[in-house]
Order: structure tokens, then C-alpha cells, then sequence
């Protein structure tokens, strides 16, 4: 198994995002890395080049300046699953578990968190770390929230109990429906 702390990204090999049609046909763990060398996803594929021609990400990382992607060869496919998990867990990339932005059309609705709205009006000096702790979830998972980025991925419902519980509200305080504006 692999030591994360020993990963010296200055000497993987790795390519501009812009430059992924060049990727190896390769089973790899993969990271992409920003311009200030900070990981904003790792994931994991059989075939490194082709998880790249239409990966769920790209646009993300696309606004983000010069992300390059680095990988780690892992010819036993087996193991791609473990290390990538441990990987994450360590290094906790800012993208890995948060929602894919989607592409909206105006005039299409969807559902918004209102958790930042809830937080302002209950105590403003509780920050988003001090709120996760006394509800006993990640920190991670109250900013991904607290965002108030359109939802389109699974929410626990256990975790919007004890937010409701906590705020003494109700889901439809917690999340709103609203319709995409359009922008000229």
C-alpha cells in the first residue's frame, strides 16, 4: 500500500488539463492539481486517457487556473479502489464528495440550500466548523451547504434532521426551490 505522506508530486508525471488527449491508456490514481499545487480532486480509473475525454469535473477544473493532472501507475486494478479511498481521506480534495456542478437552463428549477440564510439569523458569530461539531457531522458537509450551490447529489437525510432539529425549522426553511435567472 501506498504511504501518502512519501508522494512527491513534483516528480509524477503529469499533464495540463488542456493537454489530456495525451493521457496514457493507463490504470492510474490520478490528481488534479492547481497552479498553487493544492489537490482539488483525486480520483481513479482503469484507463487513465480515456477517463479523461469526458470526465464529470472537467468543467470545474477547466475555471480553475492551471490544473494539471498527475497520476500514480497502478498496474494491479484491484488496488485502485483502496488507494484511492485512503488517498482522499488523507489529502481531503476540495472537489472529491461535493456536488458536480451542473450545466442550468433558464427556467429550469432546482433545489437551494438555505443554511447560511438559518445560521445568519440564529447566532452569527457560530461558525460552520463550531455548527458541524455540535451536530456531529463533518465540517466538509456543512460547508458543501452552507454554499448554497444548486443541489444535485444525495443528502443525508439524518444529517438534514439534526439541522432542522437544530435551527428548530423545517425542510422547507432548510431548502428552497428556485428557478434558474437568466444573465445577458
Amino acid at each position: 500500500m501506498i504511504e501518502p505522506s512519501s508522494i512527491d508530486f513534483s516528480v509524477l508525471p503529469s499533464l495540463c488539463l488542456t493537454r489530456r488527449s495525451e493521457l496514457p491508456e493507463t490504470p492510474a490514481i490520478y490528481f488534479a492539481i492547481d497552479s498553487l499545487d493544492q489537490i482539488q480532486y483525486i480520483g481513479r480509473s482503469r484507463n487513465l486517457k480515456q477517463r479523461w475525454h469526458s470526465h464529470h469535473r472537467q468543467f470545474e477544473l477547466q475555471a480553475i487556473n492551471g490544473i494539471r493532472i498527475a497520476w500514480l501507475q497502478c498496474d494491479d486494478v484491484s488496488l485502485l479502489g483502496e488507494i484511492e479511498a485512503a488517498l482522499i481521506e488523507w489529502f481531503e480534495p476540495l472537489l472529491n464528495g461535493s456536488i458536480v456542478r451542473a450545466i442550468r437552463a433558464p427556467g429550469v428549477r432546482y433545489l437551494h440550500c438555505e443554511l447560511a440564510v438559518l445560521l445568519a439569523q440564529h447566532d452569527q458569530k457560530l461558525s460552520q466548523r463550531q455548527l458541524a461539531t455540535a451536530l456531529g457531522v463533518s465540517a466538509k458537509t456543512i460547508h458543501k451547504l452552507y454554499n448554497g450551490r444548486p443541489l444535485t447529489a444525495r443528502i443525508d437525510p439524518d444529517t438534514v434532521e439534526k439541522i432542522c432539529d437544530y435551527f428548530g425549522c423545517g425542510i422547507n426553511d432548510l431548502f428552497v426551490l428556485r428557478n434558474v435567472e437568466t444573465t445577458k
